[in-house]
């Protein structure tokens, strides 16, 4: 029976022995990290991962030191030039908004220049208006008030004085005589009755005179075209026609002559004259009209010989 005992507990140690050794087989196919392995004893010890070797420090010669030193010193003066140019430019952008500042400022000054040129000029056009309006009240019915409209569409600056070659010789007399040294280039004289004036005034001046025979008085104004036109060899006067055509003339052709010595004041007369020519047209155009309207309304019959248009045909 203690032998049957024994070989049971024989038994019982083997198999646990086969037990444990098969547990140490599982253990060791577990993929443990690579800091953990097992030894001999199963137990489990951390180990660290071998580094890898250091090279040895590489020997620094003096090509190298001087490779180096090249190096930083190239490094160093591109840093100067780039703060050089950093700085010029600086000084450019200074100068500019300086320039700037300086072409804003010119710039306001200009306009107020322009402002306070244009307020002058409005002053001086107002001026100009308010003394033509007087002078074309004074003379409203008179011939300078005509002549001098006539001037001032070509802008030709005038003078207006009234001047009696009887009642004021001397003043007459002074004033042609001063005309020239005046800046005066041609002058006007309109005068009435014996019109003497014109005559007067030519005789004191070596500037061009031109004389306007003023109708009125009990020759209605024949008297006043003698006076003026019959002048003396020596003392010409250039005398217009009387009426309302005389003012105008006398200031046309004070502007012809006026334009021998200014060609644009020469070419606002050629522009004048042009006008002329448009406005003729423009008149026989409106007769046209007007005399075909006529001849289609007339109740009598026009004559074969006469076309509808108002223009004739042959008879033959």
């Amino acid at each position: 029976m203690k032998k049957i005992i024994i070989a049971c507990q024989i038994v019982f140690v083997v198999f646990f022995l086969v037990k444990a050794l098969s547990h140490i087989d599982l253990l060791k196919q577990i993929p443990f990290p690579a800091s953990l392995s097992w030894n001999s004893g199963d137990e489990a010890i951390a180990q660290t991962p071998a580094k890898a070797p250091t090279p040895p420090p590489k020997d620094i010669t003096d090509d190298d030191l001087q490779k180096e030193r090249e190096l930083l010193t190239m490094l160093q003066k591109k840093q100067k030039d780039l703060e050089a140019r950093e700085n010029a430019l600086k000084a450019e952008e200074q100068k500019i908004a300086a320039l700037k500042k300086e072409v804003i400022e010119k710039i306001d000054a200009l306009k107020a220049l322009e402002t306070q040129l244009n307020a002058k000029l409005d002053t001086e056009k107002t001026q100009d208006e308010k003394r033509f309006k007087e002078l074309a009240k004074v003379y409203e019915a008179t011939p300078p008030q005509k002549a001098a409209a006539m001037l001032e569409s070509f802008g030709v600056a005038f003078d207006v004085r009234v001047i009696s070659a009887h009642r004021t010789p001397e003043l007459a007399s002074d004033y042609a005589a001063n005309a020239e040294a005046r800046g005066l280039k041609v002058i006007i004289a309109a005068a009435g009755g014996a019109a003497h004036l014109g005559g007067v005034l030519a005789a004191h001046t070596v500037l061009p005179v031109i004389g306007i025979p003023v109708a009125g008085g009990a020759l209605n104004g024949l008297d006043a075209l003698y006076a003026t036109l019959q002048m003396p060899a020596g003392v010409p006067v250039a005398t217009v026609t009387l009426g309302s055509a005389g003012p105008v003339n006398a200031a046309l052709l004070a502007v012809q002559i006026l334009g021998t010595a200014d060609p644009e004041l020469r070419e606002k007369f050629r522009a004048y004259k042009d006008g002329l020519k448009d406005k003729v047209a423009e008149g026989n155009a409106k007769v046209q009209v007007t005399a075909r309207r006529a001849v289609r309304e007339s109740p009598v019959r026009a004559p074969r010989w006469i076309r509808t248009d108002g223009t004739a045909r042959g008879r033959g």
